[in-house]
């Protein structure tokens, strides 16, 4: 089993798609806040509140996936699993600072521990 983020993978036949890895985290401030980051909403301006609220949703997706891919066991196959633990404990990618080259540009990732 390979484990990918593109629907394909070039000079390979996919014989299974088992299903789609996604993670959504719904989250809301209390009241007062919703209600202030509305008025600052029609005035203009960044809405902090949510800013907060994103980043947090976003490092509680990572580190969920993480926790997945740790408790995730075959035996016998080859995986890509280790290089996704690289991908989401590299410091590049934690600090949303990754491009499309990043993977190309990024050796280390590809350094896996027995």
């Amino acid at each position: 089993m390979i484990v990918v983020t593109t629907p394909e993978i070039a000079g390979m036949k996919t014989v299974k798609t088992i299903g789609m890895v996604q993670a959504n985290s719904v989250r809301a401030r209390h009241a007062g806040r919703d209600i202030m980051a509305s008025l600052r909403n029609l005035v203009g301006g960044e809405i902090g509140e949510y800013t907060k609220l994103l980043a947090d949703s976003r490092e509680m997706a990572i580190a969920r996936m993480d926790r997945a891919l740790r408790e995730f066991r075959i035996r016998g196959v080859s995986t890509n699993i280790a290089f996704v633990e690289n991908l989401l404990k590299h410091p590049i990618f934690l600090n949303n600072e990754y491009h499309t080259k990043f993977i190309d540009q990024t050796p280390d990732l590809f350094n896996f521990s027995k």
